[in-house]
């Protein structure tokens, strides 16, 4: 699971996050029957899909590890979503499993964009589009490839989106009705 403050779940309680219901789904129902989750969680609030050079050198003057795996909260752009990806693969790779993961849960370019930059009322908005076609076409585009090449069996989570919104809709719902909201 690699990505920013959206599949990390910025502020909730690890039992309600995304990526924690996914994989209750998966080791309970999903196949029909239990089985084995071997979950990697990379994302963190803030990351970026890729470590700006100059910020990177920023660090580096400073004696920093860009690579440095910070606590999810901690709102910094480092290790960027490329990062997490390598990492992940390298400790799959030591597991033994040197095609990566069956399945890669992502969310990416909220960050790149910056939500301050969407909402400001001040900004003419075709100034975005340049940008949102650089972040959501060519960065996520690549990234997606180095996903692929480092995960070749990995399913896509598209095809998994509508049974685990549905799952996490019902559970919603069953806690609704048991409070009486």
């Amino acid at each position: 699971m690699v990505g920013d403050s959206l599949i990390w779940g910025q502020g909730l309680e690890e039992k309600d996050k995304f990526y924690s219901l996914v994989a209750e789904w998966l080791r309970r129902e999903a196949f029909g029957k239990p089985c084995d989750v071997n979950m990697k969680v990379k994302a963190h609030s803030g990351a970026t899909i890729f470590f700006d050079p100059k910020e990177a050198a920023k660090y580096r003057a400073a004696g920093r590890d860009e690579n440095h795996f910070y606590k999810g909260e901690v709102n910094v752009s480092t290790p960027s979503i490329s990062k997490q990806v390598e990492t992940a693969a390298a400790e799959y790779s030591l597991q033994g499993r040197t095609r990566g993961a069956d399945l890669v849960l992502l969310t990416a370019g909220v960050t790149d964009i910056s939500v301050e930059g969407v909402l400001n009322p001040y900004e003419d908005p075709q100034k975005l589009k340049p940008l949102i076609e650089e972040v959501c076409g060519k960065r996520v585009g690549k990234l997606l490839e180095q996903i692929g090449q480092s995960n070749p069996d990995a399913d896509r989570g598209d095809r998994l989106l509508p049974y685990v919104i549905e799952e996490i809709v019902a559970k919603s719902r069953l806690q609704c009705v048991a409070r009486g909201a």
